[in-house]
């Protein structure tokens, strides 16, 4: 064996990162199911070698994929754990796969190395009876994430009692707890929330930058953090007005997916806002209380997959009456983003489009568009280009699309007097097309003349990725 040979084994054998998704070779399995796993007796032994040799471990991650636990596999998980614990582990991940059982938590609550616990897919209820004399107070913990974990009310305060440094907390769609009250955690600074229906959750987190929450219940949420940074926000609501309270330091804002019933009016409290991203195929009016000089970025996505003209208008007066945009003085310093996944079109009516056209047209600087390969999508093409004018617009597409596109750009680009005929709206001048085509072979793209271009002789339907550089 060379040296290098042995360097690499040495470092093999050492490495301080262990990440183990373990199988039970008793049951009768499929070859395809165990694919990528371990069985439980060389887990067994790698461990017992780093307990053994004192070999440090800095990320030990156990995911079990076992359908049929017995009290065996349960005493190994434990020593598995607490070999981690003892080598001085700072990041712990554990996971459930193939059943739902309890984990031992009072083991992680006297770490004294342990900065990251992940749990996913456990009950911790099991121990809450246990006596006191089991917790500790873990002052290295700064994350804890917990992901479909069954806990109380009483479980869930007492480990956050137990990690007063936590900085970073995740708790996704637990069980088990009905009220939870956060008082206590004065070094928070990010926190990621998903909770299910009937659960209630109330925040005092003074130097909190980083919010993202999820609920079917957003009507009672009330967010008024001094130093909140960036919030985003998921689920539904059916009051008329949803209200952002006011913050001074607030600068990223993500609306995503929310389920509108009756709301009208999103209102936003933040002059200092730089970013707001809309992910969803509703468009209440956005109202902001205070124009920010600093704003910079909109993003609009939608997956609405059919379109039609009043669609189209409701979107330019999203994208254009908020103070932000319609304030001539920062308009052309801000950047729209707006992408499009489009499977059909509905009645367009070019001169409605043409008369909010000439009152409200903001001028997209990215325009992400995905359309099927369909016949009837020929008119969505050309209420895009007329709303939105983008100074690149990215379309996946059918290369008949494809086509169509370029001869209305070329179309528009040659248009001397800016004029169709006489039923058609008014064109507007667009001076320059650049194209680019994406080859997949080689994953790369490559410039072709727009004027070149003809259907190629094979299915007409085949996907295509174009972008296109426009000055108009």
């Amino acid at each position: 064996m060379t040296i290098l040979s042995r360097t690499w084994l040495q470092a093999w054998l050492t490495n301080p990162n262990l990440l183990f998704v373990a199988c039970s070779g008793a049951e009768t399995r499929a070859e395809w199911s165990t694919r990528g796993k371990i069985n439980i007796d060389i887990v067994d032994k790698i461990m017992k070698r780093y307990r053994d040799e004192k070999i440090p471990i800095d990320k030990f991650e156990l995911s079990i994929d076992i359908a049929k636990p017995t009290g065996y596999i349960f005493f190994l998980i434990d020593k598995w754990l607490d070999i981690a614990l003892q080598n001085g582990v700072t990041e712990l991940v554990y996971r459930n796969l193939g059943y739902y059982s309890s984990f031992n938590i009072f083991k992680m609550l006297t770490a004294k190395h342990l900065r990251e616990l992940v749990l996913e897919d456990c009950n911790l209820v099991y121990f809450s009876s246990l006596p006191t004399s089991y917790v500790g107070n873990c002052h290295s913990l700064r994350k804890l994430s917990l992901n479909n974990v069954t806990l109380d009310d009483n479980m869930l305060e007492g480990l956050l009692n137990n990690y007063p440094l936590i900085d970073n907390l995740i708790i996704l769609y637990c069980r088990g707890w009905i009220k939870f009250e956060v008082r206590n955690l004065q070094n928070i600074r990010s926190l990621h929330i998903m909770i299910e229906k009937k659960q209630s959750l109330e925040i005092e987190a003074p130097i909190l930058e980083y919010l993202y929450y999820f609920s079917y219940s957003l009507d009672e949420l009330d967010i008024e953090y001094p130093n909140l940074e960036s919030l985003e926000l998921s689920g539904s609501f059916a009051s008329r007005r949803f209200k952002i309270g006011r913050s001074e330091s607030l600068r990223v804002l993500k609306i995503n997916n929310l389920r509108i019933n009756n709301c009208q009016k999103i209102e936003v409290d933040a002059p200092n806002l730089v970013s707001l991203e809309y992910e969803g195929n509703h468009l209440p009016q956005l109202k902001l209380a205070k124009e920010s000089s600093k704003f910079k970025n909109l993003i609009f996505n939608s997956n609405k997959h059919s379109l039609a003209d009043k669609w189209f208008c409701r979107l330019m007066e999203f994208l254009s009456n908020s103070k932000f945009l319609s304030n001539s003085t920062y308009c052309s310093q801000v950047s729209i983003q707006v992408s499009l996944d489009i499977y059909r079109c509905g009645e367009i009516n070019m001169e409605h489009l043409k008369r909010h056209y000439r009152v409200a047209t903001p001028q997209v600087d990215v325009l992400d568009v995905i359309i099927e390969p369909r016949d009837d999508l020929a008119t969505c093409v050309d209420a895009l280009l007329w709303c939105f004018r983008p100074r690149r617009l990215n379309i996946s597409s059918s290369f008949k699309m494809i086509i169509y596109l370029i001869n209305r750009l070329l179309y528009m680009k040659n248009s001397s007097d800016s004029t169709s005929h006489e039923n058609e709206p008014q064109l507007v001048q667009l001076k320059e097309v650049r194209a680019y085509k994406f080859d997949g072979k080689n994953e790369s793209w490559h410039p072709v003349k727009p004027k070149s271009m003809k259907l190629k002789t094979g299915d007409p339907n085949n996907m295509d990725k174009f972008y296109f550089l426009l000055d108009w």
